[in-house]
């Protein structure tokens, strides 16, 4: 008997279910992408920049910049107050005492939040684990206009060792 039924461990549902949460999250990003490009237009943005860093089991997006074709948008209130109404994102989730289960409720995010969701989103969709042991960083670039679409740029930090044996 293998050790994960012996400790009453289903792999094989875990890794399904693992399948379906990395399914969700990419079905879901693309969703509020489309979104997200419908109401950046109204605001002429036309590029944002999201840098993430992750690393001994936390993650964040460190910073989010938005520009009009080359210029920087310096003044950001506007796009932190716009909520898009098309998107929906997890809002808060806790347990449901009389149910005996977890409830999650969503909302409308603005801009900001958005972006953040749909970054963490692809994050957990294709690179599950990105924030533990040493982690990773980088940059998604969301490009809008012919051809919305976001390019990331995934760096892994690795701890190596390297291993000798002498006798003497």
């Amino acid at each position: 008997m293998s050790k994960d039924k012996e400790l009453g461990i289903d792999m094989k549902s875990i890794m399904e279910q693992m399948a379906k949460d990395r399914k969700k999250r990419a079905t879901s990003a693309e969703l509020n992408k489309a979104a997200l490009a419908t109401a950046v237009k109204l605001l002429r943005i036309t590029r944002i920049e999201a840098e993430f860093s992750g690393s001994g089991d936390s993650g964040q997006i460190d910073e989010v910049r938005y520009f009009a074709g080359k210029q920087r948008i310096n003044n950001v209130d506007m796009i932190k107050k716009l909520i898009v109404a098309d998107a929906s994102i997890n809002d808060s989730t806790t347990y449901c005492e009389t149910k005996k289960e977890w409830v999650t409720t969503t909302k409308s995010p603005n801009i900001e939040e958005l972006v953040e969701q749909i970054c963490y989103d692809l994050l957990g969709a294709n690179h599950g684990g990105w924030e533990i042991n040493e982690g990773s960083y980088g940059e998604f670039v969301f490009k809008f206009g012919k051809g919305n679409k976001i390019d990331l740029t995934f760096n892994q930090r690795v701890e190596s060792v390297e291993t000798t044996e002498e006798t003497y």
